[in-house]
C-alpha cells in the first residue's frame, strides 16, 4: 500500500513542480501534493498517510521548502488517516478534507508569522492556496471513484 502511495506523492510532487508552478491561479500555484496525501492517510491508515506527508515533504524540502513543510504534510496525512473512516462515501471524505486543509495551512500562516512574514499576506496567500487545495481534493475524490 505504502509503495502505490509512494508513487502517487511522487508523481503529484513532479506534476506541482514541473506542470502547475507555469500555471498560477490569482498568483497562487495549484498543488496536487496536500490533497494525494490526505488521500494516501484515508484510503491507508495514519501510518500510510505519515509517511507519504514525510516523503512529500521531504521533497519539497529537497528542493528549497522548509522544514516545516515535512512536519506539516506528515500531520496532515496521519490526522486524515485517523479522522475519516476508508468506507465514508467520496463526498464525505471531500468535506472532512476542508478543516484538515485549512488546520495545515493555519500552521504553515504561524510558520511564516514567527519567520517574519507580514500576517495579512500569510493569511491572504493561505486563503488562495487552501481554497484551490479544496477544489483539487474535490477533484481528486471524484477520481478515486470509491
Amino acid at each position: 500500500m505504502i509503495r502505490r502511495w509512494g508513487w502517487a506523492v511522487g508523481a503529484a510532487w513532479l506534476v506541482d513542480g514541473l506542470v502547475l508552478v507555469k500555471f498560477p491561479v490569482l498568483g497562487v500555484c495549484v498543488r496536487l501534493l496536500p490533497g494525494v496525501v490526505y488521500l494516501a492517510g484515508v484510503e491507508g491508515g495514519p501510518e500510510v498517510g505519515a509517511k507519504c506527508g514525510g516523503l512529500g515533504g521531504g521533497l519539497l524540502w529537497i528542493c528549497g521548502g522548509s522544514a516545516s513543510q515535512m512536519a506539516i504534510l506528515a500531520l496532515l496525512g496521519g490526522m486524515a488517516g485517523e479522522v475519516v473512516h476508508k468506507s465514508a462515501s467520496k463526498w464525505g471524505k471531500w468535506l472532512a478534507s476542508i478543516p484538515l486543509l485549512v488546520g495545515a495551512e493555519s500552521l504553515v500562516v504561524g510558520v511564516h508569522w514567527l519567520g517574519g512574514v507580514a500576517l495579512a499576506e500569510s493569511v491572504w496567500l493561505a486563503g488562495m492556496e487552501v481554497g484551490l487545495e479544496i477544489v483539487v481534493t474535490m477533484l481528486l475524490c471524484i477520481w478515486k471513484r470509491k
